[in-house]
C-alpha cells in the first residue's frame, strides 16, 4: 500500500474562534467519557486465546475491529494470551509462574518475566504482564494462534452514527495512545509501522503517522527491561505510543489504522476518550457601530493591560 503523508490537518485557528466568539457565545461541553480496551476486560464471557475479535467491543465501547493482511486469505484478528513461556522443559523458564507454553511457537510474544533458548542461548525478559493482546492471525488453525510475520492493518473503527443498540460517538473520539508487544523491528523510524486517522469531518483530510514526521505527532516510551534492568528493544518488549493532541490532531478520529510493514507486532491496549463538540450559544448581535466600538474598547484595553503588565 503506498501512504502518502497529508501536508496539512484542518485545524481550528485562534482566529476562527474569535470571529466566531463575537456573534456567537461558545460553551464546552463537560466531561468526555473515557476508554481503555487491554483485551482483558470488556469481553462477554470468558473470551481468551484463540478468540476472534470483531464486534465485541462496539455494544459497551463504540468501536469495532477489522483487518487485511499481505496474504491471499485474511485470518483475521486474534487474542493471543501473553501469559506464557517458551517451549517447557529447559527451553523455557518464567518466574511470574506461567506454566502454559506460548502457542504457534511464538516466545517472543511472551510477557511477565522469563527466558528462553534463543539460538542456542539464553533470552531474557521483564515486561509488565500484559494477559490477552491483539494479533493479525497468520494462517486458520486458530487454536494455535500465532501472529503474522507478513505483516497487515489492524483497523479500529468508532461508531460515529447514532445508534440505540450500541455506544456511539457523534463527533467521533480523541485518539490518546496505543501500547505494543513485540515490535522489534516494526518502529516507525525504521519505516516498518504506521498510522492513519480518518475524522468525522469530511473537510478533514486522512492523516498518516509515519517515519517523515513520527517524533512531531508521537511520544514513544520503553516500558521493558532484561534481567539485567537494561532496555529490553525487541522480542518480548513493551513500547507505549502517546499522540500529542497540541493542535486537535487526533480529535474527531472516526477509523484508527495500523499498518505494520511485513513484520509482525501485536496491540496490547490503547485508550480514548470521547470527542467533545463546542455548544454554540446564540446571543444578541450588536449593530455594526456598536461592533466596532467594542472592537476598539477591546484593543484599547488589552494595550493599556500590556503597557501596566
Amino acid at each position: 500500500m503506498i501512504l502518502k503523508v497529508a501536508s496539512e490537518i484542518t485545524k481550528y485557528s485562534l482566529l476562527t474562534a474569535a470571529t466566531t466568539a463575537i456573534g456567537l457565545g461558545t460553551l464546552s461541553a463537560g466531561a468526555a467519557n473515557a476508554f481503555t480496551i487491554n483485551f482483558d476486560e470488556g469481553l462477554a464471557g470468558t473470551a481468551g486465546d484463540e478468540t476472534l475479535i470483531t464486534d465485541q467491543y462496539k455494544k459497551d465501547y463504540g468501536v469495532t475491529f477489522d483487518s487485511k493482511n499481505n496474504r491471499s486469505t485474511d485470518y483475521g484478528l486474534v487474542l493471543y494470551d501473553t501469559n506464557c513461556k517458551g517451549k517447557g522443559g529447559s527451553n523455557g523458564v518464567s518466574l511470574n509462574g506461567f506454566t502454559d507454553v506460548c502457542t504457534g511457537g511464538d516466545p517472543d510474544l511472551a510477557t511477565g518475566k522469563g527466558k528462553y533458548k534463543n539460538g542456542g542461548s539464553w533470552y531474557d525478559y521483564d515486561t509488565e504482564a500484559q494477559g490477552n493482546v491483539l494479533i493479525l492471525q497468520e494462517n486458520s488453525d486458530y487454536f494455535d494462534p500465532d501472529d503474522d510475520a507478513k505483516g497487515g492493518e489492524v483497523s479500529l473503527k468508532f461508531n460515529t452514527q447514532v445508534d440505540n443498540n450500541n455506544l456511539f460517538f457523534a463527533n467521533g473520539v480523541t485518539f490518546e495512545k496505543f501500547g505494543f508487544v513485540d515490535l522489534d523491528e516494526a518502529i516507525i523510524r525504521n519505516k516498518k509501522l504506521s498510522f492513519t486517522f480518518e475524522y468525522t469531518d469530511a473537510t478533514r483530510n486522512s492523516f498518516i503517522i509515519d517515519d517523515s514526521n513520527y517524533l512531531d505527532y508521537i511520544e514513544e516510551t520503553l516500558l521493558s527491561v532484561d534481567w539485567d534492568g537494561n532496555s529490553l528493544e525487541g522480542d518480548n518488549s513493551l513500547r507505549e505510543y502517546r499522540f500529542k493532541n497540541d493542535n486537535g490532531t487526533f480529535d474527531g478520529v472516526k477509523d484508527v489504522k495500523v499498518e505494520y510493514n511485513n513484520v509482525s507486532g501485536a496491540v496490547a491496549y490503547f485508550e480514548y476518550v470521547e470527542s467533545q463538540p463546542v455548544e454554540e450559544v446564540p446571543v444578541d448581535i450588536p449593530e455594526p457601530g456598536m461592533t466596532m466600538a467594542l472592537a476598539a474598547f477591546v484593543l484599547g484595553g488589552s494595550k493599556f493591560r500590556r503597557k501596566n503588565a
